[in-house]
């Protein structure tokens, strides 16, 4: 009894196996299809055999312990014992059939885990029932199939080669899967219009750039020189991911609702009717047949996550390091979460990419469409990256903020400059950059080792650089300006004139020379744990600040740029007025972000980056 019941675990788990690894092809096939990321062939192989070997491993174990199970139950009746006295083997049909469907649903349940975890609630009841339902009709087909083969012998080739045929099957259909955003084509769709390159800095400081910066930028210093650069730019909003939203679709994360990381940018303004669509640079520019591609370096902008991959063909925003794509199936996604389990937190490169390899991802895929219309979105966070130990020479952070982290800011900023430098070296050298319009731009400023993000001028306050096709007009714009009045102004860049939409305004009278009425800002910071926000209503003159608990200052912009004497009451009308504006703006209460429940995953890595502010 003890010698069969081992066997039976044996044969149970060796057959699990196959069936485990089977479905973890299938899992990376199917990934393949439906991502929005570049795999080489190296890629697709590696993430095919991580898949099998994962999804084996586990359908191993658990087929060992359920054959043990119904190994010891099942099978030793009458009718079992004689036909194995027949037919000189142990019959299947009792036991086997059950054991593969266990694990069939088991797996189908781990790979459909991080959906139940993310999605509503009717989501995760229909996988789990998709899960279980598929077990039971394979079990079924199973006791069916094994019935016949016991009895008879017919089916045995099919029992033997049948899984194994369907790994080598998956293989192939993982290697010939089709490339994400196409090979390119050899003609642009739109001839004449240039190209446009986005790239976003989360954390690039406004005194950190361009004339007077307090390290050495000679890159970004030689393209605010030749360009156009705007020294007063304000960010709406102090949080990463919205920062973006605001940039991709030109209103204000108070008119989104998208205040926090965490949270979703919507597909349709909130509190409008189903016209009312919110509609990205992306999905601007993909109607006018821009081929379209993003490429992150911060887990805070998850593509799927954080709503922002809309209208783009590739969004690359696998930051971890390892298997290229891993995260992506179920139960390595699954392990991750184990490991983050201990600490509440992710590693740090597990949730921020260095932008060497952001920009060797781009160029990679640059090398298919350099031929076509291109709207590329490139976000690097290497001035927030503490893991990044650049080498740069002394004399370049001669004025970096005091202390061991501002310098070693400042020497993640040097590097930065030394990289986009390259980048845009290498541009020219394909003949790119003279088709270009090149966006260079902070999201939000950052004060190193402060913790909590506020409305201060180091937050808010951040470069803006415009070069490339039509912007190489050596021009200083000193007019304040917004990061969401980018939204026309760059489609204005690339040829494409649209109304305009919520309150950004075209930057292009200043471009241009001509002067504008003159802009104020309104900046929201990233939430409280309570989800209240502070906000600020800054003008080129004065800044006004209603803190998330109520509080409230006045600060002369032009005399006190560092905010340290608080003007209230001996400029009562111009703070009463700023007051009143902004009351009228946003009501009388703070703002307050509602962040949605995530999947274990994803709230793990935004509490590491939220640590590194």
């Amino acid at each position: 009894m003890t010698r069969l019941w081992l066997t039976r675990m044996a044969r149970g788990a060796g057959a699990s196996l196959l069936l485990g690894a089977a479905m973890g092809g299938i899992e990376a096939w199917l990934l393949l299809l439906r991502t929005s990321m570049l795999f080489g062939p190296m890629e697709r192989l590696s993430l095919w055999a991580l898949a099998i070997a994962s999804s084996g491993a586990v359908a191993a174990v658990i087929g060992a312990v359920l054959a043990a199970v119904f190994g010891s139950m099942l099978g030793h009746d009458d009718d079992s014992c004689s036909l194995a006295r027949d037919t000189g083997r142990d019959p299947r049909y009792p036991w086997l059939p059950w054991v593969l469907a266990g694990v069939m649903s088991c797996i189908l349940l781990l790979q459909g885990l991080p959906t139940m975890f993310s999605a509503a609630g009717t989501v995760a009841m229909g996988v789990l029932v998709a899960a279980l339902l598929g077990g039971a009709l394979f079990g079924a087909f199973l006791r069916w199939f094994f019935v016949r083969l016991d009895t008879t012998g017919k089916g045995a080739a099919l029992a033997i080669m049948g899984l194994p045929c369907v790994l080598i099957v998956t293989s192939s259909l993982v290697v010939s899967a089709p490339l994400a955003g196409g090979k390119g084509h050899s003609v642009a769709a739109r001839s004449g219009l240039p190209n446009l390159l986005l790239i976003t800095v989360d954390g690039l400081r406004a005194d950190h750039v361009g004339p007077g910066s307090r390290v050495r930028t000679s890159a970004l210093d030689w393209i605010a020189s030749k360009g156009v650069y705007f020294r007063q730019a304000s960010t709406p909003t102090t949080a990463e991911g919205p920062a973006c939203g605001a940039i991709l679709t030109g209103r204000h994360p108070l008119v989104t609702g998208f205040l926090a990381d965490g949270q979703q940018l919507p597909a349709v303004l909130p509190g409008g009717s189903g016209r009312a669509q919110l509609s990205t640079l992306g999905e601007v520019l993909a109607r006018e047949k821009f081929v379209t591609a993003a490429f992150v370096s911060s887990a805070a902008l998850a593509g799927e996550a954080s709503g922002l991959a809309r209208g783009f063909t590739v969004y690359d925003d696998d930051v971890a390091p390892g298997t290229r794509g891993a995260l992506g199936l179920g139960i390595p996604q699954v392990w991750s979460w184990l490991r983050y389990s201990a600490s509440g937190t992710a590693p740090l490169d597990e949730v921020l990419r260095p932008g060497a390899e952001t920009i060797d991802r781009f160029e990679h895929w640059l090398s298919y469409h350099y031929r076509e219309n291109l709207f590329v979105w490139l976000q690097l966070s290497d001035p927030l990256n503490p893991s990044l130990h650049p080498s740069v020479e002394e004399s370049a952070v001669t004025d970096a903020i005091a202390g061991a982290q501002g310098r070693a800011y400042g020497e993640r900023v040097v590097a930065l400059d030394e990289l986009l430098g390259a980048l845009m070296t290498r541009l020219e050298s394909r003949g790119l950059l003279d088709r270009t319009a090149v966006a260079i731009v902070g999201t939000r400023g950052v004060v190193p080792g402060a913790g909590r993000t506020d409305v201060s001028e180091p937050w808010t306050q951040v470069p803006v650089l415009l070069y490339g096709a039509g912007l190489d007009l050596e021009r200083q714009v000193d007019a304040q300006v917004r990061l969401h009045d980018l939204y026309p102004t760059l489609l204005a860049a690339v040829g494409l004139l649209r109304p305009p939409r919520g309150d950004a305004v075209s930057l292009v009278p200043l471009i241009e020379g001509r002067s504008i009425t003159a802009l104020k800002s309104l900046s929201v910071s990233s939430p409280r744990p309570d989800g209240r926000c502070s906000v600020a209503l800054r003008s080129e003159d004065w800044k006004y600040h209603r803190s998330a608990s109520g509080g409230q200052s006045f600060y002369d912009l032009r005399r006190d740029p560092r905010e340290l004497h608080d003007l209230r009451e001996t400029r009562a009308a111009e703070f009463e007025a700023a007051a009143s504006e902004v009351t009228g703006t946003i009501g009388s209460s703070a703002p307050v972000a509602v962040v949605p429940p995530t999947g274990p995953g994803r709230a793990a890595r935004l509490r590491s980056l939220g640590a590194l502010r």
